[in-house]
């Protein structure tokens, strides 16, 4: 299962995200195809106050998943940020009904996700349905975590 499971480990603004829009602008050149999301953040004043979920199979489409002030239909919580639990749900239902890419993108697993919320759900999916890569981001706190995980079948 691990073996075809990418992780890329970075602090906050380390450029994990710029990562993965290069490995799909370079898997794309060679004729991969690919699904998946990223999260784009959105800067106000310096600071990283929303992320959009932007889906990789329809660049035009993209959600809002974040925010560091509360909005309409953001009705989670977790550290900083007020968070869309739709937006969630939708992630894994496009996920679930993406048919067989090369490639998956999952930008980022995160201390909500190690809780068992977030991308879990797509993740645990993904991990037991995907045959091709799969690309994931994740900040250092939860790398060892989520590797333990991902090689023990138990996520």
């Amino acid at each position: 299962m691990w073996s075809h499971v990418v992780l890329v480990v970075g602090e906050r603004n380390s450029g994990k995200t710029a990562y993965i829009q290069n490995a799909l602008a370079r898997a794309r050149r060679r004729g991969l195809t690919a699904a998946g999301f990223y999260s784009e953040a959105e800067w106000l004043d310096g600071v990283k106050a929303r992320f959009h979920l932007r889906d990789v199979a329809q660049p035009g489409h993209r959600r809002l998943l974040a925010s560091v002030d509360p909005e309409p239909g953001l009705d989670l919580r977790a550290g900083l940020y007020y968070l869309s639990s739709a937006a969630f749900q939708t992630a894994e239902r496009v996920l679930k009904e993406t048919g067989d890419v090369d490639l998956i993108v999952l930008d980022e697993v995160g201390p909500l996700e190690m809780r068992g919320g977030g991308f879990r759900p797509a993740l645990r999916y993904l991990l037991r349905h995907h045959d091709g890569l799969l690309l994931l981001t994740a900040r250092p706190k939860v790398a060892t975590e989520l590797r333990r995980l991902i090689e023990e079948g138990s996520l």
